[in-house]
């Protein structure tokens, strides 16, 4: 669906299993992406900065759908969500072990990252420039804070969690002016 740009809105089933890279990029007039249980990979710039990216359980209305990935989900790819201005909350299920470089980069107006129990490891520059995101909880999988992790991220006041951090990368939480 690259630059379709007479897209307006997509349900995608819990049949579809991995939304490839640039998938929806481009899509500039797609609003609204819901997502069914069943996808396991969103890969690199899946979706335009235009779009917001919704959940839908199979067990739920689409009115009471949330912003967040499907529980199967195993690796949110590189630039998955690369400067998605509408995504503003997420939930990471448990099943997500990876979130690969840049997956969050320039996510503006993300403010709250939810769960993310499962995740072993944060590329560099995962959540780079996500100016409005003010905490995060560093899961115990979790070993190294890669270079530029949180940089930018200017609205961040609290980081908890990191019992088994052993390295902290260069510039991880530069631009942190509020931590």
């Amino acid at each position: 669906f690259y630059n379709c740009t007479d897209l307006s809105s997509i349900d995608i089933p819990s049949s579809v299993r991995t939304i490839s890279n640039e998938a929806f990029f481009g899509c500039i007039n797609l609003s609204s992406v819901k997502i069914k249980n069943g996808n396991t990979f969103i890969g690199l710039n899946a979706f335009d900065s235009t779009t917001e990216v919704i959940y839908c359980p199979e067990d739920k209305d689409s009115d009471r759908c949330i912003n967040g990935i499907p529980n199967l989900v195993t690796t949110i790819g590189y630039r998955a969500f690369y400067n998605c201005w509408k995504v503003f909350s997420i939930d990471i299920p448990s099943t997500v072990k990876t979130i690969s470089n840049e997956a969050f980069y320039s996510c503006s107006k993300l403010h709250t990252v939810t769960d993310m129990t499962g995740v072993t490891t944060i590329g560099a520059t995962a959540f780079k420039d996500c100016t409005d995101l003010s905490s995060i909880h560093i899961p115990d999988g979790v070993t190294v804070i890669p270079d530029s992790a949180f940089e930018g991220c200017r609205s961040l006041k609290d980081v908890s969690g990191m019992a088994k951090v052993t390295t902290i990368g260069k510039q991880a939480f530069m631009g942190c002016k509020n931590l």
